[in-house]
C-alpha cells in the first residue's frame, strides 16, 4: 500500500472514485472500508480521513467546496 498522507482534513469536499486497483479509506478513524474498482467515497469539509491506495491504482478524485451549491438570481 502507498499511503499519500497521514490522516488530515480540509475545506473541501472531495469525491474519490477508484477505476483499477484498490485503496483502504480511514474516516474518522474508524476501522477503514476497502475501496475496489467501481467504489465511491464522499469526504466532507473538516471530516478526518486517511487513505491508502495499492500500487498500481487508478481512479479520480473530484475537489470542490460549497460555492458549487450556492446560486445567485440575475437581473
Amino acid at each position: 500500500y502507498v499511503s499519500i498522507n497521514r490522516i488530515h482534513s480540509h475545506d473541501y469536499f472531495q469525491i474519490i472514485f477508484i477505476d483499477k486497483g484498490a485503496a483502504k479509506h480511514t474516516i474518522e478513524y474508524d476501522n477503514g472500508i476497502l475501496m475496489e474498482p467501481r467504489s465511491v467515497s464522499v469526504i466532507f469539509p473538516k471530516q478526518l480521513h486517511q487513505i491508502t491506495f495499492t500500487s498500481g491504482t487508478e481512479g479520480i478524485i473530484v475537489m470542490f467546496d460549497e460555492v458549487l451549491f450556492f446560486s445567485q438570481s440575475m437581473p
